[in-house]
């Protein structure tokens, strides 16, 4: 996408629709590597007392997650068979970094109303755009993946953003990955897909505050492409007709990209 291609009126048709299946392809998966598999939660979903998430990594594999919140002071994670594991880091499951390893030399166990944190207990206190590393089982093998969270100090509440999984069972992955080249997170800022509102209802995008970009490349579904200028945080996109569309950053190699809404 970074290249310009020149190209006669006689191949134009081709590119057309090499890139628009491109683009397809990018919003069923928000990715152009189908090895990562990655799902944003829109919006993100905010857990209160008693209430559960079911995160279904790969529907093709066993296994699935539930993260709860239990009497309104304990964040639980469990399974319910051994088809589904979570990362450990001795009693209880590792909150992890942007950029760490999720593969079978990890130690794996199956969560049983696990804590992330109660407030004392569990390595989730008060941690914000942190992963958990599971496994699903799929044909023999194991898939890696993750879900990024936030937990608060008290216990009482947690947010589940997005997950991703590696669809080539047996291969590790990166905490934060989301194709062969990205991991979000790792270039000097944390949020760099909160783009909100989404969808956006006046063509007004806003991006996180520790967000340093100035420039944003924002695709339609036929794959035509417009530079945009990233002012005060915000971009200004209200030219653009009601539709789906695809913000890109890119930073040296690594290419990031969020799937957004304009229903003004």
């Amino acid at each position: 996408m970074k290249n310009q291609l020149l190209f006669s009126s006689k191949c134009a048709s081709r590119y057309v629709i090499i890139v628009t299946a491109l683009i397809v392809s990018i919003l069923k998966t928000n990715d152009l590597n189908a090895q990562i598999s990655y799902h944003d939660i829109v919006p993100d979903v905010v857990l209160s007392t008693w209430n559960a998430y079911t995160v279904i990594i790969d529907s093709s594999a066993l296994g699935y997650l539930t993260i709860w919140d239990e009497f309104g002071s304990e964040i639980d994670v469990t399974t319910f068979d051994s088809t589904c594991q979570v990362m450990f880091n001795g009693s209880y499951p590792s909150a992890l970094n942007a950029g760490d390893v999720i593969g079978p030399l990890a130690t794996w166990q199956t969560p049983n109303y696990s804590i992330l944190n109660n407030g004392v207990s569990g390595h989730w206190v008060g941690m914000t755009n942190k992963y958990l590393g599971v496994k699903t089982f799929k044909a023999g093998q194991w898939e890696y993946g993750w879900i990024r969270l936030d937990v608060n100090s008290a216990g009482n509440a947690v947010t589940i953003k997005d997950y991703a999984c590696n669809k080539h069972a047996g291969n590790s992955m990166q905490a934060g990955q989301m194709s062969a080249t990205s991991v979000q997170g790792t270039t000097g800022y944390t949020n760099a897909f909160d783009i909100y509102p989404n969808p956006s209802r006046n063509g007004l995008l806003q991006f996180a505050h520790d967000f340093n970009y100035t420039n944003c490349t924002i695709y339609n579904i036929n794959g035509l492409k417009t530079n945009y200028k990233i002012s005060n945080h915000i971009v200004d996109i209200s030219a653009l007709p009601n539709g789906q569309y695809i913000v890109e950053i890119s930073s040296d190699d690594i290419v990031y990209r969020k799937v957004i809404t304009l229903a003004k």
